[in-house]
C-alpha cells in the first residue's frame, strides 16, 4: 500500500505544508499544540478544504486539481474525538452501517463487544465507546485510519487499561494509521514511524528509535523529551550551537565538573524537580533529594546531545 500527499492550506497564523510518500504501517505525528496536526488529519479525510496539492492512495487520485473525491469515496476512515456513534442504534447497529465486511462477528469478537451489542452508546463507557468506533472502522474496511488524540476523552486509568486494546487491535490492520497526540511516550508505544510537524510544516520523519534518541532540529528535542536546551559555550563547544539534554540525564552530586545554584525545588511523587542556575543558564533536574533554595550544589551530565 502507498500513500502520496502534497498539500498546501493558507490559515490565519502559517501555511500547512505536507509533504510525504509512507506505505503500511503506523505513522504517529507529533507536534505542540495548533501546530496543524489535527487540520493535516481533516484535509486527509476530506473534511477540510485546502488550497492545492494532491493525495494519491495506491495510484487512485483522491484529490488534485480536478479531482476531489467525497470523505466516503476516499477509503480513509477517521475517528473523531468523541468517537461519533449514533445515540439512536446499539452497538450493532453501530457498526453494521458502516459495514462493507461480509461478517462483522469477528471484528465484534476481536473488540470484545459481543456482551455489548444491544447496548445503546450513552450506556457505555468510554473505553467501550472507543471499542465500538474501532469496529465501526476496521467494519468499514479503509485503507488508511486516521485517529486524532484518540485518548484525550479518557481519564488516565482508563487510558492506560485500553491502551492494549488499541493496539492489539491497530497491529492488525493491514493499511496505514496516522495517529496524532501531544505524548511522546504514547506516540512511542504506538508508532514505528514518527512525523514531527511544527508551524504546518514537517520538520523531521523517521523511524522512532532515530527521532527519540537522536532528534536533528532543536523543534523535534524539545518534544521528544530533552527539556534543557542550553548554549555548548558550556562545555567549551561551539557558542552557535545547543545542548540538549534530558533532566533525568543531569546528576546532581559532590563532585560534579559544574557548579549552580538552586533557585527553586518543587517536590514530586517520584522525583522532586530541581532548577539550577549555572552562569545564565537555568537547568530542569530531576533527584530525589530535597534541595534548598540558593543552595550550592555541583553536577554532571551523563548523557546528552548537540544539535
Amino acid at each position: 500500500m502507498n500513500l502520496k500527499i502534497n498539500i498546501k492550506k493558507q490559515t490565519p497564523n502559517f501555511i500547512i505544508s505536507i509533504n510525504i510518500v509512507t506505505n503500511t504501517g503506523i505513522v504517529g505525528i507529533l507536534g505542540k499544540s495548533g501546530s496543524g496536526k489535527s487540520l493535516f488529519l481533516k484535509c486527509l479525510a476530506g473534511l477540510e478544504p485546502f488550497d492545492k496539492g494532491e493525495i494519491i492512495l495506491d495510484n487512485k487520485i483522491l484529490y488534485n486539481d480536478k479531482i476531489n473525491l467525497p470523505p466516503q469515496k476516499r477509503n480513509i476512515a477517521y475517528m473523531f474525538q468523541n468517537y461519533g456513534l449514533f445515540p439512536n442504534m446499539t452497538v450493532k447497529k453501530n457498526i453494521q452501517i458502516c459495514a462493507k465486511v461480509k461478517n462483522i462477528d469477528q471484528i465484534i469478537s476481536m473488540c470484545r463487544l459481543n456482551h455489548l451489542l444491544n447496548i445503546y452508546p450513552n450506556k457505555l463507557s468510554g473505553g467501550e465507546q472507543q471499542r465500538v468506533a474501532i469496529a465501526r472502522i476496521l467494519a468499514s474496511k479503509p485503507k488508511v485510519i486516521l485517529l486524532d488524540e484518540p485518548f484525550s476523552a479518557l481519564d488516565v486509568g482508563l487510558r492506560r487499561n485500553i491502551e492494549f486494546d488499541m493496539i492489539r487491535l491497530l497491529s492488525k490492520f493491514e493499511g496505514i494509521v496516522f495517529i496524532v497526540s501531544h505524548d511522546k511516550d504514547e506516540l512511542y508505544r504506538f508508532a514505528q514511524d514518527i512525523m514531527i510537524i511544527d508551524n504546518g510544516n514537517i520538520v523531521e520523519t523517521g523511524k522512532k528509535d532515530k527521532i527519540y534518541k537522536n532528534p536533528a532540529h532543536i523543534q523535534t528535542a524539545k518534544l521528544v523529551g530533552y527539556d534543557n536546551i542550553i548554549s555548548a559555550k558550556l562545555l567549551n563547544k561551539n557558542p552557535n550551537k545547543r545542548i540538549c539534554i534530558k533532566s533525568e540525564d543531569i546528576k546532581i552530586n559532590e563532585s560534579g565538573k559544574n557548579a549552580a545554584v538552586v533557585i527553586e525545588c518543587i517536590e514530586d511523587i517520584n522525583n522532586n524537580i530541581v532548577y539550577i542556575q549555572c552562569n545564565e543558564e537555568i537547568i530542569r533536574v530531576t533527584d530525589k533529594k530535597y534541595y534548598n533554595k540558593e543552595q550550592q550544589v555541583t553536577f554532571d551530565l551523563l548523557n546528552f546531545i548537540i544539535i
